[in-house]
């Protein structure tokens, strides 16, 4: 976890007002970054003003009755004009609550299953424990994302910047790659191998890290960590 996480204090209000649905749901999302970073030396993640959780729920029904739930406990409908069917408002938090059921909301990730049977536990700093999306499988979620709606602007994209901060910021993510399902190593590594031979990718790289010297000389350490995932289909395929 990352000292300096400026996203914290939302996690914190979230996990309290979730309260007892909290053995249900996964954390995912530009949230769950500095959770994941290990590394103090690396940038601080970007400060975000939603929470994503996701559940896992396979009915209409199902849905409605998590949402009986959250009314109970004090969340309320985010009733915006932009607000997607899955916002809701806790005290001054935005939460989003995602089936990983694409039927029940009309979008999901195709990562979401996946991520929710693998999550991690963490304790957050007012000791309550939660349980959050293993790193490759964050890494995997963001790509997905960001396909579905970066409109291929490298520079602007805070999936990009998620995925980047956990590349930077935690050393033993190559291994836990390596020790991901076949179907995981196999899309991580075939992405990765796009990205690091894409000449936007490599321009916008810089722009995603503090513009401080010690920074942005971590960048070698990201593009390394990248070929050496992408070097593993390589090396399975022979």
């Amino acid at each position: 976890m990352k000292p300096n996480d400026p996203n914290i204090e939302i996690l914190q209000i979230a996990a309290v007002g979730l309260g007892s649905l909290l053995d249900d749901v996964v954390f995912i999302g530009g949230c769950a970054a500095g959770l994941l970073v290990t590394d103090p030396a690396s940038s601080a993640p970007r400060e975000t003003n939603d929470v994503d959780v996701i559940v896992e729920i396979t009915t209409t029904h199902g849905y409605h009755d998590l949402a009986t739930k959250l009314r109970e406990r004090g969340f309320r409908e985010d009733t915006g004009d932009d607000a997607p069917m899955c916002r809701w408002l806790f005290e001054s938090v935005v939460i989003d609550v995602m089936p990983t059921n694409e039927d029940i909301l009309g979008f999901s990730n195709l990562w979401y299953p996946e991520a929710l049977q693998t999550s991690e536990i963490m304790t957050l700093p007012n000791g309550l424990k939660i349980q959050i999306v293993s790193a490759p499988l964050f890494l995997a979620t963001k790509l997905e994302a960001f396909y579905g709606r970066g409109n291929g602007d490298y520079m602007a994209s805070h999936d990009l910047e998620d995925l980047i901060a956990v590349l930077d910021g935690r050393a033993s993510v190559v291994g836990e790659v390596f020790n991901s399902s076949e179907l995981l190593r196999s899309y991580l590594a075939a992405e990765f191998n796009k990205l690091i031979n894409h000449d936007e990718f490599q321009d916008a790289l810089p722009g995603h890290l503090s513009t401080d010297a010690a920074s942005q000389a971590r960048i070698v350490i990201i593009q390394d960590r990248m070929m050496k995932i992408s070097k593993k289909l390589t090396q399975e395929a022979s």
